[in-house]
């Protein structure tokens, strides 16, 4: 004798035709989250450029000295200045605009400076930032902020020579840096 079961008794298409509501709300719900993370990953890595850190670079040098390197390195570089705070002692360029054919991109530095007390040692940061010009329609927007170490590390170097041809009876620590 055999036993009854609801399952069995049911046609085979009436089975899978029950299972199929849920099984079709799985694959929106697991598509949906796909392109969601998807999103939030491009998002993430697009936004990582601004948020990585600066080229870094330590010298034997008295930070009174680091406002005035930086300042002429970026002279010889033809930058000018935008914003100089002291007290946060950091130093911002003008933008400066980068024709290249149609495209059109803008640029800056960033510069911070800070003392070790307990290594004796004076710590220059570069941030190197850029954007591109987005032309969607008629009104033209800059896009998200992005960054070149070569550029940061250039900066870095004209930083370092300023200050030993101020400093040339104090020796710089050997390079001592990091760069992203």
């Amino acid at each position: 004798m055999q036993s009854w079961k609801p399952e069995a008794s049911r046609p085979a298409l009436l089975r899978s035709s029950a299972k199929r509501p849920f099984t079709q709300f799985a694959e929106v719900v697991a598509g949906v989250v796909a392109q969601l993370v998807g999103i939030s990953l491009a998002l993430s890595l697009a936004s990582c450029a601004y948020f990585l850190p600066a080229s870094w670079r330590s010298f034997r040098a008295d930070p009174d000295d680091a406002p005035i390197a930086i300042t002429r390195a970026l002279e010889k570089r033809q930058l000018s200045v935008a914003r100089w705070d002291q007290n946060a002692r950091q130093i911002e360029t003008e933008w400066t605009r980068v024709l290249s054919g149609v495209d059109e991109s803008r640029e800056r530095y960033v510069i911070r400076w800070a003392r070790d007390q307990s290594q004796g040692t004076l710590t220059v940061y570069v941030r190197h930032e850029a954007q591109d010009r987005d032309s969607d329609g008629p009104r033209a927007t800059w896009g998200l902020k992005h960054h070149d170490g070569r550029k940061e590390r250039s900066m870095l170097e004209s930083i370092a020579k300023e200050l030993v041809a101020m400093n040339l009876n104090m020796p710089l620590l050997p390079a001592q840096s990091e760069t992203p």
